[in-house]
């Protein structure tokens, strides 16, 4: 995306602004005189006031994570509808428990109803549940308009200094006209762990916030679970694999990006979890995973089901998949060398009705064992040296 230079120092600004705001805590600080002796292993969030933090958004949760300190424990969250407006940020030992009726919710993106003029710091919209002050949200044009100049496909931070009823006052000018439809949300991973082991999330439900008659940018935007250690695809790992992540019991609804995505990492599972309305990968062991599992969970309305790119090892058994475009495949990405991916994982025991492609197996994924699996939808599997065995397949309903 092409800026000049007093674009720039505006966006630099605005992220700088953003980061300082997102770590805002939700109740006062307490003295900080001995606190690695005092540091506790169990913090409650709420928002009743009964919790050790209370509060309504993501800014609770993350002082409750901050407390625990650097050797881990467990963050309970009470019942109660949580705002996600910038990345919950999970470090090594961290366990996530939700009570029943904890829900994390980002908020639905909104359209821009009245133009607004570059250098403006006033946007109207269509409506403002969920936004609040010291926050950031991404701009992107309508969907008939691919820039808002020429060359700027979206502002990627606009930072909010206030909110009322028809719409928001911005902490800086516009850098460009905005026109009317133009798309306006929360573009961040809500839980993010990043070179983090032994992490634990359980019992928590999320929501994507969104609206079928509003496109957002997906993938790795607006995704709901997100744990990585980084790499290159050409070279491969440059950290070492983040370790036994745990996903369970934690239930998905309308996701523009992913619902769980691992990235480099090594005996992580998703067990028992629900997905529905996810615009892109469900569950997603992408590349350098390796011995990970996907065990008894229930997807429906995914993009792709459940998917194994350049990922090893790897078991995916006993998953009900349902009115998916693709169920469950696995996959070479080119720019990978595909040497010891995409080979010895297990795909047993699956249910599939209602997809495209129930199951795919393509290029340069090999030494793969397909088992006792029922597929409703297309069976292809590109090379000749997988194991295929006692798979059923069930005409689509008429």
């Amino acid at each position: 995306m092409a800026q000049d230079g007093a674009t720039m120092t505006f966006v630099v600004c605005l992220i700088a602004a953003w980061a300082a705001a997102s770590v805002t805590l939700a109740t006062p600080s307490e003295p900080q005189a001995d606190a690695a002796a005092d540091t506790p292993q169990r913090v409650v969030v709420a928002q009743d006031g009964s919790g050790d933090v209370n509060g309504d958004d993501q800014r609770a949760l993350q002082a409750a994570v901050d407390r625990l300190g650097p050797g881990g424990g467990t963050v309970v969250v009470r019942p109660g509808r949580y705002w996600s407006r910038a990345s919950l940020r999970v470090g090594s030992g961290v366990r996530l428990e939700g009570e029943p009726g904890a829900l994390l919710q980002l908020p639905s993106p909104k359209r821009v109803t009245v133009a607004a003029a570059a250098g403006a710091r006033r946007l109207v919209l269509s409506d403002t549940e969920g936004i609040a002050p010291d926050t950031a949200l991404q701009l992107v044009p309508p969907e008939d308009q691919t820039t808002f100049d020429g060359t700027s496909e979206m502002i990627s931070f606009v930072l909010i200094a206030a909110v009322d009823e028809e719409g928001v006052d911005l902490s800086e000018p516009l850098p460009y006209a905005i026109p009317p439809r133009s798309r306006f949300g929360y573009p961040f991973k809500m839980i993010w762990a990043s070179r983090a082991d032994d992490v634990s999330i359980t019992g928590l439900a999320f929501d994507g916030g969104m609206r079928e008659d509003l496109p957002m940018p997906g993938h790795h935007q607006r995704s709901a679970i997100w744990i990585d250690a980084h790499f290159s695809k050409r070279e491969g790992p440059i950290h070492e694999p983040v370790a036994r992540a745990s996903v369970r019991a934690c239930h998905f609804t309308n996701f523009y990006g992913r619902g769980v995505a691992f990235y480099n990492a090594v005996d992580a599972e998703v067990v028992a979890c629900r997905f529905r309305n996810i615009n892109d990968e469900a569950i997603d062991f992408d590349h350098w995973c390796f011995r990970c599992r996907a065990t008894g969970n229930e997807i429906s309305n995914a993009l792709w089901g459940i998917a194994i790119n350049d990922a090893s090892d790897c078991v995916v058994e006993h998953n009900f998949l349902r009115d998916c475009d693709v169920g469950i495949t696995i996959w070479w990405l080119p720019a990978v060398p595909p040497e010891g991916l995409n080979e010895n994982n297990v795909v047993r025991g699956n249910f599939v009705y209602g997809s495209r492609e129930a199951l795919t197996v393509l290029r340069n994924a090999r030494r793969n064992h397909l088992l006792e699996n029922v597929l409703q939808g297309a069976f292809h599997v590109v090379e000749d040296d997988n194991l295929i065995e006692r798979n059923t397949l069930v005409e689509a309903d008429r």
